[in-house]
């Protein structure tokens, strides 16, 4: 059985695949108490236009406002999860959101780098000289993500190594605004992809500690209210579109989504996701 609801989490994934295939990732989270909020970029999945550094910032800051309409959530119980280069827009967001004096409940990093072009240069080594610096910058930024962190990282990862992501940890804040200290856990042996698979049980219980420690300092949990009516997803100039996850209940592979969709739907509820 279950525990109860304890947050929510906005999960923003990494740059491989679409939301489908983080599945078997957000079962360790649903059983941690957590209910998961899972979205997939613009370009990816079924929604349209192009991927872009601004735009996935833009993408990440529409799936914490949709968040925020989901019955039951609430600002300090929202927990943003980024994996990979979702991590270094957990990293962005957070710090903005903290900027603004509205921190999120809490930010856990799974498998993130300091910068994407650090990590670039690392796993692309024979062209590292014509990788261009500037991507993705979280280690300048994490310092001032002031809301409870949770690092959690592969000792084998074999494209974020082990110690790239202890640096970024180690460039954040001891402890966040309310008190709650940054927490390091390694996953013997496990790699960049696969860890939630591998290693299921320690996933749970690291984020399930962590979400009862952000619930012990939150407010009450908000009456549940009838979420709004899913928006519309109407093209830019640009031909890029603002982030709505799309629901669809068969999963095809990357390669079979439709493009050119001049809409995305509200989220498709399955048990306590919404993907």
């Amino acid at each position: 059985e279950r525990p109860p609801f304890t947050a929510g989490l906005v999960y923003l994934p990494g740059r491989g695949g679409h939301r489908g295939y983080r599945l078997l990732e957000i079962a360790p989270l649903i059983d941690a108490g957590a209910e998961v909020l899972l979205v997939d970029y613009r370009g990816y999945g079924d929604n349209c236009g192009r991927p872009s550094e601004p735009g996935l910032a833009c993408d990440a800051r529409a799936a914490w406002d949709l968040a925020q309409t989901l019955p039951g959530w609430s600002r300090d119980r929202t927990v943003l999860y980024g994996e990979s280069l979702g991590g270094a827009l957990g990293v962005q967001l957070a710090a903005d959101l903290c900027d603004r004096e509205t921190p999120p409940g809490g930010l856990i990093l799974r498998s993130a780098f300091t910068s994407m072009t650090e990590a670039a240069r690392h796993y692309q080594r024979w062209l590292r000289w014509f990788i261009p610096g500037g991507w993705y910058p979280s280690l300048a930024r994490i310092p001032r993500v002031g809301c409870p962190l949770l690092s959690l990282h592969g000792t084998a990862d074999e494209i974020v190594p082990h110690e790239m992501g202890h640096r970024l940890f180690a460039a954040a804040p001891a402890r966040s605004g309310n008190g709650i200290a940054k927490t390091w856990v390694s996953f013997p042996q496990a790699g960049h992809n696969g860890l939630a698979v591998s290693h299921a049980p320690l996933l749970r219980e690291s984020v399930a500690r962590f979400l009862s420690g952000v619930v012990s300092v939150a407010a009450p949990r908000p009456e549940a209210s009838p979420a709004r009516p899913p928006s519309r997803c109407r093209p830019r100039a640009t031909g890029d579109l603002p982030l709505l996850p799309g629901g669809t209940a068969k999963w095809r592979a990357a390669g079979s989504w439709p493009r050119g969709r001049q809409q995305a739907l509200g989220p498709l509820e399955i048990g306590r996701a919404h993907v």
